[in-house]
C-alpha cells in the first residue's frame, strides 16, 4: 500500500496495473510510466537484487540535475550509483561512460532484474551516454516492454518521450503516446547489459 501511494504521488500509476503517466503540465501524457510488476519473475530475487530494486524505487519522482545533488536529485549515472551504494555497499562509476569497464557483459536473454543497461547517443555509435538499472524483463524476455528505472533529463524525457515525467520513473522500454515504438528514445540506443551483482 505504501509503495501504491508513494507512486500515485510521483503520478506514475493511474490505475490497477496499468501503464500511465502524467506531463508536466498536468494533463494525461504519453503512456511511458509502469506500474511495477507483481508477477513471479519480480518476486523471485536475491536478497541483494531485491534490496536494490526496493532502494531504486524509493526514488521514483525524484528530479533529474547534472551534477545530481544525491539523494535529493539525481542525473542518471548518480542513480544507479547511489542506489547500488545504499542496498549492498557497491561502489559503481560515477559518469555513464566509465560504466564500459565496469561488471560482467551479458546478452540480454541472460538479464535478471537489478542489472544494469547501457545506452548510447547517437544511435550505432560505442559512445555511452546512459544507465539504467532493469527492474522487470518483459514477459516475452526481450527489451521491447520490459521495465526501466532510471533517472531521465528534460531532452530525454519530454522532447523524445512525448510528454512523459522526467527524474527518476519506472517505465516500460518501447512504449510511447503516439504508438510509434521503433523512434522511442532509449529502446532504440540500448548498447550492452552488465552484471554486477552475482
Amino acid at each position: 500500500m505504501y509503495l501504491a501511494c508513494l507512486l500515485a504521488a510521483a503520478g506514475l500509476i493511474g490505475g490497477a496495473g496499468a501503464p500511465a503517466a502524467r506531463a508536466a503540465g498536468g494533463g494525461a501524457a504519453a503512456a511511458t510510466a509502469a506500474t511495477p510488476a507483481s508477477g513471479g519473475a519480480a518476486q523471485k530475487q536475491s536478497a541483494e537484487r531485491q534490496a536494490v530494486l526496493d532502494e531504486a524505487l524509493k526514488h521514483i519522482g525524484k528530479p533529474y540535475r547534472s551534477p545530481a545533488s544525491a539523494p535529493a536529485s539525481f542525473d542518471c549515472s548518480a542513480f544507479a550509483g547511489y542506489v547500488f551504494k545504499q542496498a549492498v555497499g557497491q561502489n559503481l562509476p560515477s559518469s555513464s561512460a566509465a560504466f564500459a569497464s565496469v561488471g560482467e557483459t551479458i546478452t540480454f536473454k541472460d538479464a535478471r532484474p537489478g542489472d544494469i543497461l547501457i545506452f548510447v547517443n547517437p544511435i550505432g555509435s560505442t559512445k555511452i551516454d546512459h544507465v539504467g538499472i532493469l527492474y522487470q524483463k518483459s514477459e516475452s524476455g526481450e527489451l521491447r516492454g520490459s521495465q526501466v528505472i532510471h533517472a531521465i533529463s528534460v531532452a530525454g524525457g519530454q522532447a523524445v518521450l512525448k510528454g512523459s515525467p522526467t527524474g527518476v520513473v519506472l517505465y516500460e522500454l518501447g512504449k510511447r503516446g503516439d504508438g510509434n515504438w521503433q523512434k522511442e528514445y532509449f529502446l532504440s540506443r540500448h548498447f550492452k547489459t552488465i552484471r554486477v551483482l552475482p
